[in-house]
């Protein structure tokens, strides 16, 4: 079992995001059953796997989407998200299970 560093030892980043990004985040780390820590570095591992320096640039396209919370309920947006979610872990070369 490999032993694991100690995260005072760990690198560590500030990150400002764009209104909403942490509560879509807090949402899929919950689905996903780990950290909100946890899912920002499993996405950001995913996002680097197929690149090598070198390669051409990953160009991410930025889809922009207003969700007024009055008119829609939890549900909906979380079966948006789901779809989402399904269509880029597609993309990655990842079927989620």
């Amino acid at each position: 079992m490999p032993q694991e560093t100690p995260s005072r030892d760990l690198d560590k980043v500030i990150v400002r995001l764009p209104d909403g990004v942490r509560q879509q985040l807090k949402l899929q780390a919950d689905h996903n059953k780990r950290s909100m820590n946890a899912e920002i570095v499993a996405r950001l591992l995913e996002s680097l796997e197929p690149w090598v320096p070198g390669d051409d640039h990953v160009v991410y396209k930025e889809e922009k989407i207003s969700f007024p919370a009055e008119t829609y309920d939890l549900n909906e947006l979380l079966g948006r998200l789901e779809k989402l979610t399904d269509k880029v872990s597609k993309a990655a070369g990842r079927d989620r299970k």
